[in-house]
């Protein structure tokens, strides 16, 4: 979610009530430091409950969250049950980890769970780098009517998805090709959408769904 102006913030893990996110929207709204947000959203008094009842896991120790602002703060948290939890459930051994940065005018958020050791560091590092693969927007999946330098962040974001799909990183639950599930968005300060791209992999890497919105209004 965002506040146009101000911040973005991503959850994911177990996702947060409403009531949670709502709460870290208006403390978002007022400029409060990334870091803070956090803070006060990851507790039991803001974020109170079990995955169920009895259940040893607490709500907000099962979520994951990143914020970055335009002024080039960020944060991130990764609840310390998330590991825990997914080896109750079976699941193959998996990280759970973030990692903020910046980059010229951009500041950034990655973060992963029941994902590969490498698949954050990968993201973190293409972006940062921008380009890395020298691939193209435009020429692999979008058209030629979107040029590649019409905005950077798009190419960015790109890069650093596509990067963890080549190298067969992302979510430990499909081996066979890394990451089976990726979207990009992209708003413009009001908030309107400015680039969408959601897709869906099965097995071995043949794309099943793919949805866009392109580029508007320059980059």
């Amino acid at each position: 979610m965002s506040v146009p102006g101000k911040s973005v913030l991503h959850a994911q893990g177990l996702v947060a009530a409403a009531s949670v996110l709502d709460k870290a929207r208006t403390l978002m709204a007022e400029d409060t430091l990334p870091q803070m947000v956090l803070d006060t959203i990851a507790t039991p008094e803001v974020d109170p409950g079990d995955l169920a009842d009895g259940a040893p896991f607490a709500n907000y120790r099962l979520r994951q969250c990143g914020i970055a602002d335009l002024v080039g703060n960020t944060a991130g948290y990764t609840g310390e049950d998330l590991d825990p939890l997914y080896e109750v459930l079976g699941n193959q051994p998996s990280f759970q980890t973030d990692q903020q940065g910046t980059v010229g005018n951009y500041s950034y958020s990655a973060q992963g769970n029941v994902v590969s050791e490498q698949t954050v560091p990968i993201l973190a590092l293409t972006f940062e780098q921008g380009l890395l693969l020298g691939s193209n927007v435009a020429a692999d999946d979008l058209g030629n009517d979107v040029a590649a330098d019409d905005c950077d962040l798009v190419q960015r974001l790109w890069d650093a998805v596509m990067a963890v799909y080549e190298n067969k990183e992302g979510d430990t639950r499909c081996p066979e090709h890394g990451a089976a599930v990726a979207f990009l968005n992209v708003e413009h300060e009001n908030s309107d959408a400015f680039f969408h791209w959601d897709a869906r992999y099965a097995k071995g890497g043949a794309l099943l769904k793919r949805s866009m919105l392109p580029l508007r209004n320059g980059g």
